[in-house]
């Protein structure tokens, strides 16, 4: 039952980021200030990673599983509703353009970005799942919390260090770089 509702919410979770950075790159144009948004927004994602696990824990230990489950659901539309009655996101709309059976697939970049994004996923995914694996072994199960966090605060400092730089390199040679380090 628990796996259910945990598959629900995470299948029904809206895409405030894809949302955000949209509305960024209206209202701040393709310039230094929308790379530093990107930045703040990616570590303030990779923050939730250093507090979610060990929160969640908490709420599991402390009350239950359920609970934890409740709680992060309840920080999840608190989230959304804040975002969603923003005067800028309520004011957002997108611009048209012509249709198209394939929409942005059409672009090589946006496959190439896709492609990424999938298997970093898989590699994540599979990172989160031998981390609670591997805390298990180890004989405490709890563990996997703190693990994952002080692997989302490496990322968190990452981000800090990347986005707070400019580059001459494109985002494309920049991504290329990124990616060698997380190998």
């Amino acid at each position: 039952m628990l796996a259910g509702l945990a598959a629900l919410a995470g299948a029904s979770i809206p895409p405030v980021g894809a949302c955000m950075r949209a509305l960024w790159s209206d209202l701040l144009g393709h310039d230094d200030q929308l790379q530093a948004a990107f930045a703040v927004e990616s570590t303030v994602q990779e923050l939730i990673f250093v507090v979610g696990p060990p929160l969640v824990a908490l709420l599991a230990a402390a009350f239950s599983p359920g609970v934890a489950v409740l709680g992060t659901a309840v920080l999840l539309l608190t989230g959304v509703a804040v975002f969603a009655s923003t005067p800028a996101s309520r004011a957002w709309r997108p611009r048209r353009r012509a249709g198209d059976w394939a929409g942005a697939l059409r672009s090589p970049g946006i496959r190439a970005v896709l492609a990424t994004i999938v298997l970093l996923a898989g590699a994540f995914g599979t990172v989160e799942v031998t981390v609670v694996a591997g805390a298990e072994q180890l004989g405490s199960r709890t563990l996997a919390g703190p693990l994952l966090a002080l692997w989302a605060l490496g990322s968190m400092v990452g981000g800090l260090a990347f986005g707070s730089r400019a580059s001459d390199r494109g985002p494309e040679r920049r991504m290329v770089g990124l990616l060698l380090l997380v190998v």
